[in-house]
């Protein structure tokens, strides 16, 4: 967790993040999911340190463009509003 926590500050503190840090979310398995607004992506990151890019929308990442919210509902499953 410590290391978790130690990943999280340094995306909160980067300063390539154009807009305040509000979509994040941390899932049962300790991944810590960010809303990337300008191109419509989450990105995830493991206890590991890796990262993975989520696709946002059935054909293409502009239909959440803009997107700063995100959330897990207790069956796991991510949410988050467009528009």
């Amino acid at each position: 967790m410590r290391r978790l926590s130690l990943i999280l500050f340094a995306l909160l503190v980067s300063p390539a993040f154009g807009h305040d840090a509000n979509g994040i979310a941390i899932d049962a398995k300790d991944q810590i999911f960010v809303v990337d607004a300008e191109d419509g992506q989450v990105w995830s990151i493991d206890a590991e340190g890796r990262s993975r890019v989520h696709l946002v929308g059935i054909t293409d990442a502009k239909s959440c463009r803009h997107t700063h919210h995100l959330a897990f509902d207790e069956t796991g499953t991510l949410w988050l509003p467009s528009g």
